[in-house]
């Protein structure tokens, strides 16, 4: 057996104990054996012993049989969750890397298996099918060497025209598991009750052989032979067992009833007082009220009819009941079992009660990104004054946000807006909503729309009443993301110090989140890349422990450590860091994230001389991008990437055509404005440090030191003085790549002051540096040199095909001045001829 989540119930993952007075049924067993692949519906009313059948059936069965029983509380990603671990108890090596969040994703994986499997899917229930929002094509997802028994209690909604098309779906009914005469005769037998024909056919006669009723009657129920055969027939006889039931064990029934499975420890503390494991155990072996639970002493599954039954005896005293089921969702709260929480909540008919639980409900689901559940649980908010019909309105919203239905998402904001355009709280509304909107923004790339939503959130004056301090927090953490991706760190150092202030006195988790998530962003930003490591680190562990998904998931902490582990020149756990980030953001819609994850790839492959394959990351985003309306933050990223990338491979052409479009004010361009310069005035070194680094960060300084050092290069007393700064700062917060990009003159230096000061740092840095120009030199560099603009006009001209001679006479070019044209050209690209030229300069975008 595998190791078992924490969540995991195993009663759900484990077919049930049968009790100790069950009649064996093996002679059905002919409707299930020999079933090939497909679905087979077991479908009747309570009391028909289906789960049984299956039970008894699975105990015996040669074939790897994955058991999982459902619950209308569910949520899509639970509900995956549990299957993945009930598939793992039958095959422990069961794609140990799957992370499934659908049904079908599980699906994929099961179809690898090199066998068939049968899947039990108990207590299958319409709320199932909207929790996974279940389509037809999840129907035709179910793979060819699996077969589903559905047990349920009413014909589903979902077609199954494709196993009926083929002759694979077969369907059990309540006509099939009636009870014969002779399972009735021995059934009493095996209870001790005297039997004789009369008898027989009087119990027959009376329950038309449905097995709960003659169950029930087997442990001691008397016959009222007044009572009609229909579906309270069962209830009834549940009913007249229960009445003469003791008190204490009458009482712990209907206390307990709130519960599907329960242990003895869940109902001394809901009863307050030690629960008498024998009178349950007893309950347990008739079968009627309680099962036991597989494989776990002391825990009990409530019999769905006699639950259902006992239940309405709880409701009768209304005030008794509404407290009860308070308790029991306030445990479910302090378990973390929000759904179950919400539930119960909505059981209780307290409308404050349930909207006051649903606010910090609804903040947990948001951030586990569970939208569905949002969706679900909002039809049941109250909507008796216009507080709690906002309250709703807000809610929906939320939840088709976080589902990533952002069209939807826009479309209830507008109708919102308009609902409350005279009211006293369209101000509010207006103000709340454009955080939606600045999430829809930001996950769509839509950098001018961003800021014109942060500009209505925090405009003056504020309006009551005012946003709550836990949305604010989730607002300047995506303010602050923007902030960090454009290395925007005035802005990102005001929002950490209000982040701080907020937080101060807070020991929440989602609190602590959003600190540690903006302050690695900050300090990454400073250049203490050690203290980013830890902070992001520590943001990730949160976020995983607290199972944020969506837009607050941890995606900037897995992005800083990718980044770090790239300055401390660990490239393969950058990569490692970075395709995660790339997966998890795609999933949850985060674009940016993705664009700057799949940015840096492409950086580690230029590194590693894969130029042409760098080049297509950059070809598919501009593509990709092409596809949304309003990306500009999209193609301002591409723009970032694809200015590293032309510049490691000398196309400084491109590189001035991408700066001259790309804002002023982002500080890191004026590294590459003044790189460019030296180039175009044939330059090799850098002339001043320009004003714009007037900060004192670590970042900052190390690369005054590089200017200093570069601008020095003639007088090595000077450029090693300069040097040793940075180097120094460089030891103390790990930084690496940054001097590894310099030139080779100063990776030469480099080398050099660890000759002079062999310390741990530098000389490991030494190495990496000689490894570096190594690589360089035994790379076939895409450009040995930058190509001039005529050179560039030469290619265009080579790729439309026209003859030689006719380029030269287009471009006023003579037969000897063409003839060198195309050797520098060749040279430069290290092609061998015109096609092999035209098609490098078309992969690197040259042309």
């Amino acid at each position: 057996m595998s190791q078992l989540d924490s969540n995991i119930t195993l009663s759900r993952i484990r077919p049930p104990e049968l009790p100790a007075n069950f009649l064996s049924r093996s002679h059905l067993f002919e409707l299930i054996d020999g079933q090939a692949p497909g679905y087979t519906l077991v479908v009747a009313p309570a009391g028909y012993g289906k789960t049984s059948l299956l039970a008894e059936w699975a105990k015996q069965s040669k074939k790897k049989v994955v058991w999982y029983t459902m619950s209308e509380t569910d949520s899509a990603v639970g509900l995956a969750e549990y299957l993945i671990s009930a598939i793992r108890q039958e095959f422990p090596d069961f794609a140990p890397d799957l992370e499934a969040k659908t049904v079908t994703s599980i699906f994929q994986a099961i179809a690898n298996l090199k066998e068939d499997i049968v899947l039990v899917l108990d207590n299958v229930v319409d709320a199932f099918t909207y929790q996974l929002n279940v389509t037809q094509s999840y129907m035709d997802a179910i793979p060819d060497n699996i077969h589903i028994f559905a047990i349920r209690r009413i014909m589903p909604t979902v077609s199954l025209k494709r196993f009926s098309s083929i002759g694979r779906l077969s369907v059990i009914t309540a006509g099939d598991l009636i009870f014969s005469k002779e399972e009735i005769k021995s059934l009493l037998q095996v209870s001790g009750v005297e039997t004789n024909e009369k008898k027989l056919d009087q119990i027959l006669q009376q329950t038309h052989g449905w097995p709960s009723a003659v169950g029930i009657i087997a442990s001691g129920e008397e016959i009222k032979f007044e009572l009609e055969v229909d579906d309270s027939l069962v209830k009834n006889l549940v009913l007249g067992k229960f009445e003469r039931l003791a008190k204490e064990t009458q009482e712990l029934l209907i206390t307990m009833s709130s519960f599907e499975v329960f242990d003895l420890d869940l109902a001394a503390l809901i009863m307050q007082k030690p629960a008498n494991e024998v009178n349950l155990n007893k309950l347990a072996a008739e079968g009627v009220f309680l099962m036991l639970t597989a494989g776990q002493k002391g825990s009990y599954i409530f019999n769905n009819t006699a639950r259902e039954a006992i239940d309405e005896i709880a409701r009768a005293d209304s005030k008794k009941y509404q407290q009860n089921q308070i308790a029991v969702s306030e445990l479910f709260q302090l378990r973390n079992q929000l759904n179950l929480a919400i539930s119960h909540a909505i059981k209780s008919g307290d409308s404050k009660y349930l909207r006051n639980m649903f606010k910090p409900a609804l903040r947990k689901l948001i951030t586990r990104g569970d939208g569905r559940n949002i969706l679900y649980w909002s039809n049941y908010l109250p909507l008796d004054n216009t507080r709690n019909k906002v309250f709703a309105d807000l809610a929906t919203i939320m939840g088709h946000l976080v589902s990533y239905e952002f069209d939807r998402t826009i479309q209830l904001i507008e109708e919102m807006r308009f609902s409350y355009k005279d009211s006293p709280l369209s101000p509010f509304i207006d103000r709340i909503n454009a955080a939606a909107l600045a999430h829809v923004a930001f996950c769509r790339g839509r950098l001018s729309e961003f800021d014109n939503q942060m500009e209505v959130i925090f405009r003056e004056p504020m309006t009551e009443p005012a946003i709550e301090q836990s949305d604010r927090l989730g607002i300047l953490r995506i303010f602050a993301a923007r902030s960090f991706i454009f290395e925007d760190s005035e802005t990102l150092n005001s929002i950490e110090a209000e982040v701080s202030e907020i937080i101060k006195d807070s020991n929440l988790p989602d609190d602590l989140f959003v600190w540690q998530t903006i302050r690695a962003m900050k300090l990454f930003l400073e250049g203490e890349y050690l203290q980013a490591l830890d902070a992001a680190s520590l943001a990730q562990e949160i976020g995983e422990r607290n199972e944020y998904a969506g837009f607050f998931g941890y995606t900037e902490a897995i992005y800083i450590k990718g980044r770090c582990y790239l300055e401390f020149s660990q490239a393969d756990k950058a990569t490692e860091e970075f395709e995660k980030l790339a997966k998890l953001a795609r999933e949850w819609q985060q674009w940016p994230w993705v664009f700057m994850a799949e940015s840096y790839l492409a950086r580690i492959l230029m590194m590693n001389g894969k130029v042409e394959e760098a080049f297509a990351v950059v070809r598919d985003h501009r593509k990709l991008a092409a596809e949304f309306k309003g990306e500009d933050g999209l193609s301002l990223i591409i723009d970032i990437n694809e200015l590293f990338l032309r510049f490691w491979v000398k196309d400084y052409e491109r590189s001035a055509q991408i700066l001259n479009r790309l804002p002023k004010d982002l500080i890191f361009t004026y590294q590459y404005r003044q790189a460019l310069s030296a180039v175009s005035k044939n330059e090799v070194k850098k002339k001043t440090v320009p004003e714009i680094l007037d900060s004192d960060s670590a970042r900052e300084k190390i690369w005054k030191s590089l200017v200093g050092c570069e601008a020095n290069i003639s007088q090595e007393t000077l450029a090693m003085d300069s040097l040793k700064v940075g180097l120094d700062i460089g030891a103390r917060v790990g930084a690496k790549e940054t001097f590894l990009r310099q030139d080779p003159t100063i990776l030469e230096l480099i080398i050099r002051s660890a000759s002079k000061r062999p310390t741990v740092y530098l000389e490991e840095l030494a190495r990496a540096a000689a490894a570096r120009m190594n690589n360089k030199n035994n790379q076939n560099a895409a450009l040995t040199q930058p190509l001039t603009k005529r050179e560039i006009d030469v290619l265009r001209s080579l790729a439309t095909g026209k003859p030689i001679t006719a380029i030269g006479k287009t471009l006023h070019i003579s037969h000897n001045t063409m003839k060198t044209h195309l050797r520098n050209i060749y040279r430069k690209l290290s092609a061998s001829g015109r096609e092999e030229a035209v098609s490098k300069a078309q992969t690197l975008f040259i042309i």
